[in-house]
């Protein structure tokens, strides 16, 4: 009748795909900080377990426990954007992140009018940029 039905491993190998991409991406989340390092760790995690939680049945516990790992992840990731964004608002650490190292808040803050493009870098009135 023309209806797409997916075979029933395909959204296993989906969820596989995309947990190959989030790890790649945790890792490099450690120059960052560490609530991000979690979210992607929680993001990676639960992308593996929706996997194999595809091959189970419906009602299984694993489909379940993926569910509430979904939950906790999102909660992770509501937190990690609410601090990056009041950190970079106030310009100093309010909600703590885990900074793997030193962090300027202050350096780029578009938001608050000042432009990422240094002075120097700026083109001039009438100029083109290359």
């Amino acid at each position: 009748t023309g209806v797409f039905i997916p075979e029933r491993n395909s959204l296993s190998y989906y969820a596989a795909a995309w947990a190959i991409v989030t790890f790649i991406l945790l890792i490099q989340t450690f120059k960052i900080n560490m609530s991000i390092a979690l979210l992607f760790a929680n993001l990676t995690f639960f992308f593996v377990l929706l996997s194999a939680a595809e091959q189970t049945s419906s009602d299984s516990f694993l489909m379940k426990f993926t569910g509430g790992w979904g939950i906790w992840t999102a909660l992770s990731a509501a937190y990690a954007a609410a601090a990056e964004l009041t950190n970079t608002t106030y310009e100093k650490e309010v909600l703590p992140m885990g900074n793997f190292g030193e962090v300027d808040y202050g350096i780029a803050s578009p938001g608050k009018g000042e432009s990422v493009v240094k002075k120097s870098e700026a083109p001039t009135e009438g100029g083109n940029i290359a």
